[in-house]
């Protein structure tokens, strides 16, 4: 499934660590580091340079007033957005993180600080504490749309879809613009309706500006849902469009990979996906390398790329990120580490055991390291919402086949090749052995 990141608002020596002590009493230079230079851009662009100097005007502003805690959450929400942009989450988020903990030790109920903590606390995949943490801001201030939005997050994450609308409609009735439709347009995905997902996704694109990283994503994510329903070149059309805007955009050059890899074009894909490795360092694309040549049967490069992975969900966790789903997942779909697979993925599920993404990851663990029984139930409680995603019911009907309930596994079947007729770039020759084993 498509991953919800957080949209937020919106790199000097990476050897310059952040302090964890009070902000009054560190060094602005050290505790307000300079952004790192982005190994993407020849020369710094307009948007690096504009926000380096916010950089440099908060840790001047800090130096003459140190207790006025507001430029450390400015500084701290500068920081995020370079985390997204660069895909360098390792120096950004500790960064950042350093600073909202400090700020919050002095003030414990600075709404702005617990609200950018919040959204470190999701995308750290921290959902009961980010739901807690933005709990304490809406109590506090119920007009900002910001914190319904990372609410709306929270309980989607939780497996809380109905709390989720809630808070989306809540979100939307104060601020309808691309942070508020791209929220709506996921939960419309979810509930199985991906015309109406489409539509407000379009909407979220519109809403925002030229050349913003937050309309590229939005774009991307759009291109992700054609992707999904098999319309390659729709898709293929808006990661370009989305690369005029804002050249060099990892997400779309990878997204372009993906359309080239589900249409066999594997060397192309292959020089894609490395492109976009070279420019961020974002976790998802070394994955889909790894996929895209187990996809190629080139399984010597797949399994030395397979381990770097689990050395990079590693590395993630190690600094504070729950990777158990994600890593899960990927050794399942590797036919790796099964047995840890299977216990990340059970540890995982009874956090959030409605969710739909936890239900499937432990269903598809268990189906792969040959416990199909076990996996029965929670494949039909991620089915439960139609969500109309192909992998999904594949998934379902491997499990349903093994289970001998060949029936529902051949509409499950037709179900997964209804919405994309290759599944996905792992399933597509496994799917059609399927099919001939149903006959």
């Amino acid at each position: 499934m498509l991953a919800l990141l957080i949209l937020i608002v919106g790199c000097g020596d990476s050897s310059r660590q952040p302090s964890t002590s009070n902000p009054a009493a560190a060094s602005p230079q050290t505790f307000i580091p300079d952004l790192k230079k982005r190994t993407f851009e020849s020369k710094p662009s307009q948007e690096f340079t504009k926000w380096q100097k916010l950089i440099e005007g908060y840790r001047t502003d800090i130096e003459k007033h140190p207790d006025q805690l507001e430029n450390y959450v400015k500084a701290a929400e500068v920081y995020l957005q370079e985390s997204r942009v660069s895909g360098d989450h390792h120096f950004y988020i500790p960064v950042a993180s350093a600073i909202l903990d400090s700020v919050l030790r002095r003030q414990p109920n600075s709404y702005e600080a617990l609200m950018l903590r919040a959204s470190i606390s999701m995308t750290q995949h921290q959902f009961a504490n980010a739901k807690q943490q933005i709990q304490q801001v809406i109590a506090a201030n119920r007009k900002n749309a910001f914190a319904w939005g990372v609410l709306c997050d929270a309980y989607v994450e939780l497996g809380h879809y109905d709390s989720a609308l809630v808070a989306c409609d809540s979100m939307m009735a104060i601020r309808p613009d691309i942070r508020a439709y791209s929220r709506a347009s996921y939960l419309r995905e979810l509930f199985g309706d991906p015309k109406g997902a489409m539509e407000l996704m379009i909407q979220a694109v519109n809403s925002g500006g030229p050349g913003e990283e937050s309309k590229a994503w939005a774009a991307y994510t759009l291109g992700g849902l054609y992707l999904n329903a098999g319309k390659l070149d729709t898709a293929d059309y808006l990661f370009q469009k989305t690369l005029e805007e804002r050249p060099s955009y990892p997400y779309a050059i990878a997204g372009q990979a993906m359309v080239k890899a589900m249409k066999s074009e594997y060397p192309g894909a292959v020089t894609l996906l490395t492109s976009a490795l070279e420019i961020s360092s974002e976790h998802l694309f070394l994955e889909q390398l790894a996929d895209l040549y187990l996809a190629m049967g080139k399984l010597q490069e797949a399994k030395g790329l397979q381990q770097k992975v689990v050395d990079a969900f590693t590395q993630h966790q190690a600094s504070g990120w729950n990777v158990d789903r994600e890593l899960a997942l990927f050794s399942a779909n590797h036919r790796i580490n099964l047995d840890d697979a299977v216990m990340r993925a059970k540890r995982d599920h009874q956090t959030r055991p409605m969710n739909i993404d936890a239900c499937d990851t432990y269903a598809w663990a268990l189906f792969q390291n040959g416990a199909a029984p076990e996996s029965l139930p929670l494949i039909r409680t991620a089915i439960r919402m139609n969500t109309q995603h192909a992998t999904l019911f594949y998934h379902a009907a491997a499990i349903y086949a093994a289970n001998n309930l060949r029936d529902s596994a051949a509409m499950m079947l037709k179900k997964a090749t209804g919405i994309n007729s290759r599944i996905d770039l792992l399933n597509h020759a496994a799917a059609d052995s399927l099919r001939l084993r149903l006959r």
